[in-house]
């Protein structure tokens, strides 16, 4: 498997069996942005905790790795099923030709040799990469993030951690304006 250059990733996603919490505020992520080491915070709440910092950098709280601004990405948990002893599970068996990143149900097979994009629903599920257009990444992932902050600072308005959810918004506006310059 070919690794992905870091720089080049705006979300990643992840299944989970259960939703995960911020380990700053300990509730569901609003926001949520992942770290190299794969730790996911709260965008304002890593902001937060790297602002105590005099360097350009801090250590990841919960493992110690050095975590750099530039590098936090946009993470989307989902929630998927736990079974527990006794449940009944159908498998299904999967190919992958060698050198793709796509795994399909063999019986739905075919030979995918191109790359999966965002918005492909039928195939999205089977693939290890995604990718996205200027347009995906603008409405998928930036806006998003922008009604969830703005939400969030609707109802934290008066809090302290006000003007960390202000800055994660004025970040987005940057990104809005580079995604818009294209």
């Amino acid at each position: 498997d070919t690794l992905v250059n870091w720089d080049f990733v705006e979300q990643v996603r992840i299944c989970s069996h259960e939703v995960p919490s911020c380990p700053i505020c300990l509730y569901p992520p609003t926001a949520a942005k992942i770290t190299r080491c794969g730790h996911i915070f709260c965008w304002a709440c890593i902001l937060h905790y790297l602002s105590l910092s005099e360097k350009t950098w801090s250590k990841c709280p919960i493992c110690y790795s050095s975590v750099h601004k530039k590098d936090l990405k946009s993470v989307v948990a989902t929630e998927s099923h736990q079974y527990v002893v006794g449940d009944t599970i159908t498998m299904q068996l999967m190919k992958r030709e060698k050198g793709v990143l796509v795994a399909l149900p063999k019986s739905k097979w075919m030979n995918v040799d191109h790359p999966i994009h965002l918005g492909d629903e039928q195939h999205s599920q089977y693939s290890k990469l995604l990718l996205a257009s200027k347009e995906q990444v603008l409405h998928r992932v930036v806006l998003e993030e922008k009604v969830a902050l703005e939400q969030q600072l609707a109802e934290e308005k008066h809090t302290p951690e006000s003007c960390f959810i202000e800055a994660a918004i004025q970040e987005l506006k940057g990104v809005l304006e580079y995604l818009s310059a294209f």
